[in-house]
């Protein structure tokens, strides 16, 4: 998912443009901002769906309440961040999920493609398990809208599959949010009553 300011569209637009040449698959919002009351539903889904927050930094994406709001949700999925700057911006003003991550700089735009080039490489980076988060975090947040009904749980071969995706979590890696580990955690549980309720009926 790509964050960014309206006044820096047209770098957003050569950026996904280069993302899209290279393989992958950027998802950007171009609505005009609070034109429809469900505007807000949209964003929160395209960020759900993103294994990464590409952040452009800009003046004005770091004063946007917009975008602030964007970093907010996407922290509290855990979502791994890729800040680049388009503009110059004051680090002091950059929020503190984004100031501790190292940045790639595209304010010079004759490096473009180098630029692009670090880029990729850092998305590619641990791509597989950063899937897996994606995944896992997506089916645990509709558990936990829906209610938590146990016919949401993950059963088996799954659930073992979530199982060590959380204990291979790479070094550096956002961890699974506390409703992904919870979920797993519920899974768990709810495959143990099963088991034991079938032994008991065997016993029986």
């Amino acid at each position: 998912f790509i964050s960014y300011s309206r006044r820096d569209m047209a770098f957003a637009d050569r950026l996904e443009a280069v993302l899209k040449s290279r393989g992958f698959t950027p998802l950007i919002d171009r609505s005009e901002i609070h034109a429809f009351e469900d505007w807000w539903k949209r964003i929160e889904a395209l960020i759900a769906q993103a294994d990464t927050i590409v952040f452009v930094l800009s003046p004005d994406s770091i004063a946007s309440e917009v975008v602030g709001r964007e970093v907010a949700f996407a922290a509290s999925l855990n979502k791994r961040f890729a800040p680049i700057v388009c503009r110059p911006v004051d680090d002091k003003a950059v929020p503190d999920v984004l100031a501790r991550l190292n940045f790639i700089n595209f304010v010079d735009l004759a490096r473009f493609e180098a630029s692009a080039d670090r880029l990729t490489d850092a998305l590619g980076t641990d791509i597989g398990w950063i899937r897996r988060h994606t995944e896992f975090g997506e089916q645990a947040r509709r558990w936990s809208m829906a209610g938590q009904p146990n016919g949401l749980l993950l059963r088996s071969p799954v659930l073992e599959e979530a199982e060590q995706w959380i204990a291979a979590r790479p070094e550096g890696a956002p961890a699974p949010t506390e409703e992904t580990q919870g979920f797993v955690r519920e899974s768990r549980r709810a495959a143990t009553r099963r088991r034991n309720v079938l032994t008991g009926s065997l016993a029986a």
